[in-house]
């Protein structure tokens, strides 16, 4: 059983403050008639609205909430609160509707529900919300006190670790959880952090202790929202890679002056000069953690980050050598010139080791990745260098520059390297490891053999450059290596690899075919292109496809998840995805962040840009539901509807991170409220009268339980199915039939013409 959470956000004209409840009553059935109703008094029932939500009943009573499942009714009670009326109709519902309109098999579906002044100058509010039982918002005007909240509960609770709150259930079949509280004031423009916390008041009671706000701006405590956000100094800041770990976002890069993260915080470790390594961390509603600095007092750059078990591991290069935390030495001298650089920190940021390898010539590192233990790290060296101990590379360096691939264990300690390449220049841009081995890509300007003299599975173009991908074994052992490209020029910067596939990403200045002259699932646009290529871990051609305008694209970063496939680059100019399907948001000024969705066998799913004027994306990460997108921007810039970013840019290029929802059906409201709609009754429930809302080339089936006219308009020459029902005045169901229907647009409460 889950209640989804409790929101509060404050405005000028008034304060709402959010929290997140869940319960872990999951898949619980509802016991004897499943309506529950032996679980209230037959004195309280006649003033209990009761609903249905999922598999579970929800109560509503002047002066308390029943919450049931699992053979047990968790009772939420206002202390020292107003004798309120619950009014019906929040999520989309005719506010003030009888809770007799919405009944089916005997039972209302939850329509949302509000307590209008229930403490003095606090309304509470239940809304409807997908994968729970409800979301509790509180609305706190101007004046009213916080701490006034109460709740009483009718079992034991304790506040967890993690800042939230456990339930127990005495019939030991479950337990209801709430998450902890996330608070944020808007304040021209800059959204500024508020703590805020649960407080045992004793007697199985809670409330709220909120720290330091500023009474006239919005205080805003909501774990669903979506959003945008910069960091830097006046000077320039990039992010370059990023990486997620359960509630942390990590995004590693570089800064040429320091700067303070919120409410002047401090770095960790301060500013050494020049350009330094940069590391951020933000939690997944994109609150500032904490932020880092390390370097030489020369150019120091942060390229590549991955985040494993209680450690975060950076690399990049380093133009001179450094020390950490106490004078501490490098694991493995700096030998001169530019030296690849690994960094391994903490979670909360604390320094833990760093090492440098390369040649006094020059190396430099780009890609990063952990795996059982080992520490896999992807770059480039313009000449030979050996390893602790002079340990000799697994196959000698070629000529001019070549990829390099250093591998470490999580204390920092060599274990081995290699190069490979050609009499001609060669370059090493990303790396993934999986069970299967460990797969590197970059771009070659000629051909070269393996170990032995293996040829590589799909030979070399003979153009200016051509994508390389090679593959190893954990222990550094060759086992494959192939190239593709046109006459022109392709550069690969990001790899992501499982078990059975390998997926590569970059940019190509002209078409060129696959394995058997297989043409690409989508052509080539002119310019420079996105390009993704899918490989087996065999090294067996898949599939490959283009992405992009007549100007220049690139993609920089690629990720995995389930049967999608996610790309993050940029866009010189608009361009329209497969059948001439637009952006999700339109493109604005030069280049712009773009984000693509494709399934895992190239079908196109959508794609979007974000930005201003110069923006770039250079890494992508999946957690849940969310979408997470690393790069950086020249410019400010707003989200969906406006939306400002929850920290402005401080001047020139600024690190910038995005949050994206992620979602099978593309569903939004155009023009109208933005979130994570996972299904259409979702985002109907949360359109307005007049409200469009739009689903992006998606076949489902779903049953809508609608209560106000809509138009449908379908493409394709489908139709949709209406039946009237009994339900109640104003409600009808709309079936679309067997998943066979695009549904493009649903005009909520009005027809326009076609």
């Amino acid at each position: 059983m889950r209640r989804s959470g409790t929101k509060i956000g404050i405005s000028s004209m008034c304060s709402v403050i959010a929290l997140f409840l869940l319960a872990g009553f999951a898949a619980a059935e509802i016991p004897g008639d499943r309506h529950a109703s032996g679980f209230f008094k037959s004195d309280d029932r006649q003033g209990i609205m009761q609903f249905q939500s999922g598999k579970h009943v929800l109560g509503f009573a002047p002066d308390k909430v029943y919450m049931v499942g699992m053979g047990f009714a968790l009772i939420e009670e206002f202390v020292g609160a107003n004798v309120v009326m619950p009014v019906a109709g929040t999520s989309g519902w005719s506010s003030g509707s009888d809770a007799r309109v919405f009944e089916r098999r005997g039972i209302a579906e939850f329509p949302g529900v509000t307590y209008q002044g229930l403490w003095k100058g606090v309304a509470l509010r239940y809304d409807r919300v997908s994968g729970g039982l409800a979301e509790s918002v509180y609305v706190v005007e101007p004046g009213a006190d916080v701490a006034g909240i109460r709740l009483r509960y009718n079992t034991d609770f304790s506040i967890e670790k993690e800042g939230g709150l456990r339930f127990r259930n005495p019939g030991n079949k479950g337990y209801f959880s709430v998450s902890r509280p996330v608070a944020w004031q808007d304040i021209n423009g800059k959204r500024v952090g508020v703590d805020i916390a649960f407080k045992d008041y004793g007697n199985r009671t809670v409330g709220f202790t909120v720290g330091d706000l500023d009474p006239g701006y919005s205080l805003i405590i909501d774990p669903t929202y979506q959003w945008h956000t910069f960091y830097g100094s006046g000077s320039n800041d990039r992010g370059h890679g990023i990486a997620i770990l359960g509630d942390g976002i990590y995004i590693a890069g570089y800064s040429d002056a320091g700067w303070d993260g919120d409410n002047n915080t401090p770095p960790k470790h301060g500013y050494s000069g020049d350009r330094d390594i940069v590391v951020l961390k933000l939690d997944a509603d994109g609150n500032y953690q904490w932020h880092t600095f390390w370097g030489s007092g020369k150019m120091d750059e942060g390229m590549g980050i991955a985040v494993s078990g209680d450690a975060v591991y950076i690399t990049g290069t380093s133009y001179d050598s450094w020390d950490g935390d106490n004078s501490t030495a490098p694991k493995h001298g700096y030998s001169g010139d530019s030296n690849i650089v690994v960094l391994k920190l903490d979670t909360d940021g604390n320094y833990l080791w760093h090492t440098f390898y390369g040649a006094g010539s020059g190396s430099e590192g780009y890609g990063i990745s952990v795996y059982d233990g080992g520490v896999y790290v992807a770059g480039e060296s313009w000449d030979s260098w050996q390893g602790d101990m002079n340990a000799d590379p697994k196959h000698p360096f070629g000529w001019s520059n070549d990829i390099a691939v250093l591998k470490l264990d999580t204390d920092g300690n060599y274990l081995w390297h290699t190069f490979y390449g050609a009499n001609d220049r060669d370059y090493g841009r990303a790396i993934s490891v999986s069970e299967s081995g460990v797969y590197v890509t970059g771009h070659s300007n000629s051909s070269w053999n393996g170990d032995g003299g293996v040829a590589p599975k799909h030979g070399h173009s003979g153009g200016y450059q051509d994508i390389a991908v090679l593959k190893l074994s954990k222990d550094g052992v060759y086992q494959w290596h192939t190239f593709y490209g046109s006459s022109g020029y392709s550069y690969s910067s990001g790899i992501w690899a499982s078990d059975s596939r390998v997926y590569i990403t970059g940019e190509s200045s002209s078409t060129w075919n696959g394995d058997g002259n297989t043409a690409p699932k989508h052509s080539h646009s002119g310019g420079y292109d996105i390009f993704v290529l899918t490989l087996d871990t065999s090294g067996t051609y898949q599939w490959h496809t283009f992405y992009g305008s007549t100007g220049d694209e690139a993609g920089f970063g690629v990720t995995v998840s389930g049967t999608r496939l996610y790309v993050a680059g940029q866009s010189s100019d608009a361009w329209q995805g497969d059948n001439n399907t637009d952006p999700l948001h339109v493109h604005s000024g030069s280049s712009n962040i773009t984000i693509i969705e494709l399934d895992t066998d190239g079908k196109y799913k959508w794609h979007t840009f974000y930005g201003a004027n110069g923006d770039r994306a250079k890494g992508v990460g999946i957690a849940g539901d969310a979408i997470y997108v690393a790069g950086y921007s020249y410019a400010q810039w707003d989200g969906d509807n406006n939306a400002p970013p929850l920290n402005n840019l401080s001047g020139n290029d600024d690190i910038a991170v995005i949050k994206l929802c992620r979602t099978d059906l593309l569903l939004r409201i155009l023009n109208g409220p933005s979130g994570c709609f996972k299904t259409v009754q979702e985002a109907y429930d949360a359109a307005a009268n007049n409200d469009v809302i739009q689903v992006q080339k998606a076949f489902f089936p779903e049953n809508l339980s609608l209560d106000r006219a809509v138009t449908v308009h379908l493409e394709g020459g489908f139709s949709a199915d209406y039946s009237s029902s009994s339900m109640g005045s104003g409600v009808q169901a709309m079936i679309i039939n067997n998943g066979a229907v695009i549904l493009k647009n649903i005009y909520v409460g009005s027809s326009p013409a076609y």
